[in-house]
């Protein structure tokens, strides 16, 4: 009996312990961040093609579609889950702070514009899907299942609004798209220096 204890404690120990509201906070900043990515790329696109009722439909469908094979994928991951929401969050980072001006530059040049736009909503949908079930995995630690998923569901959907309202409202009149694109990318940086 006391043999068992001891195992139940060294496996507690040796696991890795993570700060509830730390991690409640980077879903916001995750979902603050993700929705601008989305918003940043339907927008460039809209301009740069028109017909901005299709462009945000298909960009919001395969951003949706994406998050949902990144969710899917992050079922891959059974161990460094913090390891993994950080290097998913920097390649985020990355991606979504240099891709509006790497398209920019390919629409200038008559390259293949809408296949890149397409390609960009599946990288970062997919890194942004694998987010939000890692940081519930690693809330379990603190409460039970149904309370982490109801606690990063609720604080990813409260990051998303705000991301959605500081877009139109705040960072595309004020400092536009590419300057919002490279701000956005150094919160999401900033969001693995918090974790």
């Amino acid at each position: 009996m006391s043999n068992s204890w001891a195992e139940a404690r060294t496996l507690t120990s040796s696991s890795p312990t993570y700060q509830a509201p730390v991690l409640l906070l980077a879903a916001a900043s995750a979902a603050c961040c993700g929705i601008v990515y989305e918003l940043l790329l339907a927008s460039l696109a809209s301009y740069l093609l028109g017909n901005t009722v299709v462009i945000f439909s298909l960009t919001v469908g395969g951003f949706l579609a994406s998050m949902g094979l990144g969710g899917y994928l992050s079922r891959l991951v059974h161990r460094r889950l913090l390891p993994s929401f950080i290097a998913a969050e920097l390649a985020l980072a990355l991606l979504g702070g240099l891709l509006p001006v790497g398209l920019f530059a390919l629409y200038a040049i008559d390259g293949p514009y809408e296949m890149a736009h397409a390609l960009a909503i599946g990288l970062i949908g997919t890194l942004v899907g694998v987010e939000l079930p890692l940081l519930a995995r690693m809330l379990e630690q603190h409460v039970s299942l149904r309370l982490a998923i109801a606690q990063a569901l609720a604080l990813d959907y409260l990051g998303a609004l705000l991301g959605s309202v500081l877009f139109p409202l705040v960072l595309l009149p004020w400092i536009g798209i590419l300057a919002s694109a490279a701000l956005v990318g150094a919160i999401s940086a900033a969001t693995c220096l918090a974790v």
